[in-house]
């Protein structure tokens, strides 16, 4: 039987979590060994056959986030190192020629242990590098994180990519562009039911309350849609470290009534279902899980194009595709779908049955095809 051990130091709240959580339950359906490094247990792992999590110590170290800055996240570095240490004592009780390192976060920590204790170590990559360099708050801190990403992906053995504007931005990094593999995200269990007949006015964000999201611009697009749409409500599910600056834009804009923040949802089905518009308005992304539910719901959808969109959208036949980040020309395709709703309608029905490829039967098995 074979051994994954996945390293992810930080359980955190988004799409990385749910592919991770998805593999693993389908590693485990597969009867392959799983050893988990992470900082906390999910109940959603609970009862998973096969699956050892090593969880790594806590440390309070407010103290140096509040002397240096909230950019230089120190949690997740020393919880990195801390994993480091588990996935070193790890190592010495697996046999070599069974196990595979699959790092899905932190990964300079990981890729530097098994680079220098030769095991075979791949690396997923989450995001578009050049697109969070490029819209990094902090840029030097930008180029230190891309010199050790140079470094990460030409020692690991395998990269793996889930969307193809990320695969290409990799491929510069690399000096052997053909270890970088695409993988597409195991996000789906099934095809939703439709019933467009529930379809009400309101349009739907849903991601972390931040700058690489940019709900500040979407705020903006629905202000001037507004204007002459009085019937029209934006909902935004979701938390994060804009939540205050964005709720006081709303208020600034007379908007209270109109642009309502609903946190995190356990079950998103609901709202999917029933919103008539599905807007993306991310600066950068690597596959946006979010984006997948949409077309899963049959949601016509509005995007920025972000890594992960033009493969969901099928580079505008399934949904919409703006080209450049500018709030008055999402505004206006805004505006046009709606003016013409039966038509991004039609064009998300007829290619909603691409979206195979991220079933988690299908993509979970490509993924024990590469490391297995």
């Amino acid at each position: 039987m074979k051994n994954i051990v996945i390293f992810y130091p930080s359980f955190e709240r988004g799409g990385v979590t749910k592919v991770l959580v998805n593999l693993i339950k389908f590693f485990s359906k597969k009867r392959i060994n799983i050893f988990l490094i992470t900082n906390k247990k999910d109940l959603s792992l609970k009862n998973t056959k096969n699956l050892k999590i090593l969880i790594t110590k806590k440390y309070n170290l407010n103290f140096i986030n509040n002397l240096v800055g909230k950019t230089w996240d120190f949690h997740k570095v020393i919880s990195g190192l801390r994993s480091v240490i588990i996935l070193k004592s790890l190592l010495k009780k697996l046999q070599r020629k069974k196990t595979v390192i699959l790092s899905m976060q932190s990964s300079f920590f990981s890729v530097l242990l098994a680079f220098f204790f030769r095991w075979k170590i791949f690396v997923r990559v989450s995001e578009d590098p050049c697109g969070a360099t490029k819209y990094a708050d902090n840029k030097l801190f930008a180029i230190l994180v891309l010199i050790t990403k140079f470094i990460t992906y030409n020692l690991c053995d395998k990269i793996i990519a889930n969307a193809l504007k990320s695969q290409n931005c990799i491929k510069k990094f690399v000096l052997r562009k053909n270890k970088v593999k695409l993988l597409y995200n195991p996000t789906l269990l099934k095809i939703e039911k439709k019933n467009n007949s529930l379809k009400k006015n309101y349009f739907l964000n849903v991601g972390r309350l931040c700058r690489q999201k940019n709900q500040s611009m979407l705020i903006d697009a629905f202000y001037e849609f507004y204007k002459n749409n009085k019937k029209y409500k934006l909902l935004l599910c979701g938390d994060g470290p804009d939540k205050e600056k964005l709720q006081n834009k709303v208020k600034k804009l007379n908007l209270k009534k109109s642009i309502k923040f609903l946190g995190w949802q356990n079950d998103m089905s609901y709202i999917y279902k029933r919103a008539k518009l599905f807007v993306l308005t991310s600066y950068y992304e690597g596959m946006p899980n979010v984006l997948i539910d949409a077309v899963n719901f049959e949601t016509p959808s509005i995007a920025f194009n972000a890594s992960g969109v033009e493969d969901i959208l099928l580079n505008g036949k399934g949904g919409e595709i703006i080209k450049k980040n500018n709030s008055k020309e999402l505004a206006k395709r805004i505006k046009n779908a709606v003016s013409d709703y039966k038509k991004i309608l039609i064009k998300t029905k007829k290619y909603q049955n691409k979206i195979d490829k991220y079933y988690i039967e299908e993509a979970g098995q490509r993924y024990i095809n590469l490391l297995t």
